[in-house]
């Protein structure tokens, strides 16, 4: 039987294509770190403490207490748990640490630790960490005081894919409110942060940082009389300045849409498309 296993830190669920069932098993940890990992028909938590805890197989409801191994190469606290290609990863504060399937007997676990692969970049906020496509991005941190930055692994090790201009947001954050996001916009791949006060994106394709910007509505819509060919627009007391963005609508195709106001005076302003004389009643609404 298939199962679907999801979490929060405090409780947790498995779904078999009809029913979800919450898991209710006493030897399932009480809280847990975020993440969680499917391997080789075991499901993995991890507690904060650093121990690694799996279910029976193919059995996310039941739960044995000597299912469980302990990352112990540094003493910190956990903070993540995923699955990145064969191994079970877990994040620490300033450290990451590798498991894999060595099929030791139940009812202990099955996992051993991979001891060579363990690197001493952790994780500074759990909200950040993504899989995407095959790897893994995640705000990371060393222990001597190197800074933040955003990290992938790169097959089975840590690559940098911040910049020193993107570090000194990082850096300058409190990390008091941040999110992560992935999403596919055409061929290219993004990664969002969001963090305070800005939202961060990296293409995947181009390798280029980017903040999130959208359009918002500001103000009340202005009426438009006329706009000649070449688009002078004439709307009186508009209150537009120069540079602002507008969306024109109810003239004809050639100028609705889109445009920026320039050489504005009080009841006129210029957009950028020509086209066929207007008069009558258009609308233009400020958007920032």
């Amino acid at each position: 039987m298939s199962q679907l296993f999801f979490k929060t830190t405090t409780t947790a669920y498995v779904y078999d294509g009809a029913t979800v069932t919450q898991v209710t098993d006493g030897d399932y940890p009480a809280t847990t770190i975020r993440g969680c990992a499917y391997l080789d028909g075991v499901f993995y938590v991890a507690t904060a403490d650093g121990t690694i805890y799996g279910s029976d197989l193919e059995n996310g409801l039941s739960w044995n207490a000597l299912n469980f191994i302990q990352a112990i190469i540094t003493p910190e606290n956990a903070v993540f748990l995923a699955k990145h290609d064969s191994y079970v990863v877990i994040f620490k504060k300033f450290n990451t640490e590798f498991f894999f399937d060595a099929a030791n007997p139940p009812p202990g676990s099955a996992l051993g630790s991979v001891p060579n692969l363990a690197f001493k970049i952790g994780c500074a906020s759990d909200a950040s960490v993504k899989e995407i496509s095959g790897t893994i991005v995640w705000m990371g941190q060393m222990k001597d005081g190197m800074g933040r930055g955003i990290y992938r692994l790169n097959q089975d090790a840590p690559e940098k894919i911040s910049d020193a201009s993107i570090e000194k947001i990082l850096d300058a954050d409190s990390l008091s409110s941040v999110s992560s996001w992935v999403c596919k916009v055409g061929s290219h791949t993004l990664y969002g942060l969001n963090l305070s006060s800005v939202t961060l994106v990296y293409d995947f394709e181009s390798g280029l940082w980017s903040y999130f910007t959208y359009l918002a509505t500001s103000g009340s819509t202005k009426t438009i009389t006329a706009i000649t060919a070449e688009g002078v627009v004439t709307s009186t007391a508009h209150g537009f300045s120069d540079g602002d963005i507008l969306n024109i609508a109810g003239t004809n195709s050639d100028f609705n849409g889109f445009a920026v106001a320039t050489n504005v005076s009080t009841n006129a302003y210029t957009i950028q498309q020509p086209g066929t004389a207007f008069s009558g009643s258009g609308t233009a609404q400020k958007y920032t």
